[in-house]
């Protein structure tokens, strides 16, 4: 005997519109600690900067340096929680971006210094291999059809070359330089107060 069964719609469990296949809603975040908590600055109107001004002369020099470190404290602690919420500290960009304002001056130093060391090291190695400027120079004018060989003097050939070079060089400088100025400079004691 054949046993057979009819569909009831009534039958079926009760769905709603939406997709069954959509997840519930994920549970709020936890609160942030209270050492954490950004604590909101307001807006100076004219006369609180004037307020500000006065209290701010009324200050001693090492009471000023106190005040001065704090506020600096401070925008350092934001700047790097604007960078966190961003996802800027995670690319390329935003790591080049932060070393600029964090180490500004020590960054560029030691940046412009391997590039003019690089720079040298390609030019002596063209002297030293005594590679011929204007036969490379002839070969280049033929690919880009200009005359430019014949312009310049076998010299200044030798240091345009050098400049191209080096100029090619950049892509794996500057990776170099983004991983290793926090060290090198933290080492020699000029990196950023706060951390």
């Amino acid at each position: 005997m054949q046993h057979t069964t009819t569909f009831n719609p009534r039958s079926m469990p009760y769905r709603s519109s939406q997709s069954s296949s959509s997840p519930p809603p994920p549970p709020p975040p936890p609160p942030l600690p209270q050492h954490l908590q950004l604590k909101t600055l307001p807006i100076l109107s004219s006369s609180e900067k004037e307020t500000y001004n006065l209290w701010l002369s009324s200050l001693t020099p090492s009471e000023k340096s106190t005040e001065k470190e704090s506020i600096e404290k401070s925008l350092h602690s934001l700047q790097t929680r604007l960078s966190l919420l961003t996802l800027e500290s995670s690319t390329f960009r935003g790591q080049l971006k932060s070393l600029t304002r964090d180490y500004g001056f020590p960054f560029l130093v030691y940046w412009w210094s391997l590039w003019g060391l690089t720079g040298i090291i390609c030019y002596g190695s063209i002297s030293f291999f005594s590679l011929d400027v204007p036969s490379l120079l002839k070969n280049i004018d033929t690919l880009i059809n200009i005359d430019v060989s014949g312009r310049i003097d076998p010299d200044l050939g030798e240091v345009a070359v050098a400049v191209a070079v080096n100029e090619l060089l950049e892509p794996v400088r500057l990776p170099f330089v983004v991983v290793t100025t926090k060290k090198l400079v933290d080492s020699l004691g000029y990196g950023p107060k706060y951390n």
